[in-house]
């Protein structure tokens, strides 16, 4: 069977890793929006931000650079 005769296998490889990239880039991205809801919201909000946020949170603390600050400082200012 060639190419021409198959069907459409669903999403491509090339697809995923796309939505997968942009997924990650917001995520990160978000933070600052993040902690600008965290500080001003009541505290079931801020816990279920705590949760979602928990892997930034370790590298805020385990990371040897500053880079997570710099960008939360900008949405706290």
């Amino acid at each position: 069977m060639n190419s021409k005769d198959e069907a459409p296998q669903g999403i491509s490889r090339s697809a995923i890793t796309l939505l997968a990239a942009a997924a990650f880039l917001s995520y990160v991205l978000l933070l600052g929006p993040a902690v600008w809801l965290h500080d001003s919201s009541p505290v079931l909000v801020q816990r279920a931000i705590e949760i979602i946020y928990a892997p930034m949170a370790w590298l805020h603390k385990n990371a040897p650079v500053a880079v997570v600050d710099a960008y939360v400082d900008l949405w706290r200012r």
